[in-house]
């Protein structure tokens, strides 16, 4: 019962934590569009912004790719399996509770650089696009509570 607790707790903390991810993403969508709205032209040049552009969508191309593998690396039953032996359920939702707010910080990251290309270049298509990827990313790392109970009642013998 203890167990239940304490898993309850943490899948609790971890789904508030998660949804204000979500919710500092959205913030940041509103931000970024009445930023680009309301301020002039950008002051950088054209050659600037391509490179500055080339090289976001280099990195949140990777971030997103490492979030996926990352996910099902963390995520795995196998490893879940081999966490529970070792430290019991107990350490095993303490593991899924670092795994997801590792994840979603790690989508939260995109969701900001989008956030910051747009507000450099003052052009709203870049949150669109890259800080659509987060929020993607961010979904996709949801703490669902159906996942952590499969993976508690696949690590009891």
């Amino acid at each position: 019962m203890d167990e239940l607790k304490h898993f309850e707790a943490r899948h609790r903390l971890a789904v508030i934590l998660h949804l204000s991810l979500l919710s500092s993403g959205l913030i940041a969508f509103l931000v970024s569009y009445l930023f680009s709205q309301t301020m002039g032209v950008s002051i950088a040049s054209a050659a600037e912004h391509r490179a500055l552009r080339q090289a976001i969508y280099g990195t949140v191309f990777v971030v997103s790719i490492g979030v996926i593998v990352l996910r099902r690396w963390l995520l795995g039953a196998g490893r879940l399996g081999r966490i529970a032996e070792r430290r019991g359920i107990e350490g095993l939702v303490e593991h899924l509770l670092k795994a997801t707010l590792l994840l979603g910080g790690t989508s939260e990251a995109v969701v900001l650089l989008g956030f910051v290309l747009s507000v450099l270049t003052r052009v709203f298509e870049d949150m669109w696009r890259l800080g659509g990827i987060g929020l993607i990313l961010l979904l996709y790392t949801y703490p669902w509570r159906s996942m952590w109970y499969r993976a508690i009642e696949r690590a009891q013998p």
